[in-house]
């Protein structure tokens, strides 16, 4: 049986960046970094998710100049 290009994609490829931004934000933390490490996209994707991570340590601290990466 002969797919095409398109059916050879996983599903998860399929997800837009603000799903697969989300589904990284439940991983462990190790977990996270290694996801950079698949592909451009993902890495650009799990880099915003820690966005959500930074806000929340600046609001339980106070502080405004703390950089997570």
């Amino acid at each position: 049986m002969i797919r095409n290009q398109e059916d050879s994609f996983a599903l998860i490829d399929k997800l837009n960046d603000d799903c697969l931004e989300r589904i990284f934000q439940f991983l462990p933390y190790e977990n996270r970094i290694a996801v950079e490490r698949i592909c451009k996209r993902w890495q650009i994707v799990s880099q915003r998710s820690w966005i959500d991570i930074n806000n929340i340590w600046q609001a339980f601290i106070g502080e405004k100049n703390i950089t997570i990466h």
